[in-house]
């Protein structure tokens, strides 16, 4: 079956259909051209792209997901910290410190990651010398519960003077 294509116009942003209708059709009807007039496209091409923004926010989601799971690392051993009247605000510069926790069980943790006392020395050395070759400053921050005693963190001191760290802090929660 042939069909005859009468008028296809392409004009102003608009696409018009071509009115068709097969021959029999055509002598059938008897009346009018023969021509049935599709609908017309009368939408517009511009658009704003979504992609690239929806790319950003994606991006920027897992950025701080990533930056959110460090941060909690430092505080992943729970530590009922000593209140303290007085104290100094430090600012969050997560980069520079190294955060040793002793909890009240008396262990050693780094993170998540549990270290014997025998090792705390030279990975402090090892952390120390790392930060060094890299011009950058280096403190250790001791997170100790408040039931832990002295004879327990004192070896810690003195692992952090045999290193070489000077710059030593005690963290505790405002009263």
């Amino acid at each position: 079956m042939r069909y005859l294509i009468q008028n296809l116009a392409v004009s102003g942003g608009r696409t018009g259909w071509a009115n068709f209708r097969s021959p029999e059709k055509n002598e059938k009807a008897g009346k009018g051209n023969g021509t049935m007039k599709a609908p017309q496209y009368t939408g517009s091409a511009a658009g704003f792209n979504m992609t690239p923004m929806i790319d950003v926010v994606f991006l920027l989601i897992i950025f701080f997901l990533v930056a959110s799971h460090f941060t909690n690392q430092e505080n992943a051993v729970e530590v009922d910290l000593p209140k303290a009247e007085n104290g100094n605000e430090l600012p969050q510069d997560e980069m520079n410190r190294l955060t040793l926790s002793v909890p009240q069980s008396g262990e050693l943790f780094i993170g998540v990651k549990q270290i014997a006392l025998e090792e705390l020395s030279a990975l402090l050395l090892k952390e120390k010398t790392h930060r060094n070759e890299r011009s950058e400053p280096f403190q250790l921050r001791i997170r100790a519960g408040r039931s832990v005693p002295y004879s327990e963190v004192e070896p810690i001191l003195l692992a952090a003077a045999e290193a070489g760290i000077a710059d030593v802090q005690f963290a505790v929660m405002e009263e």
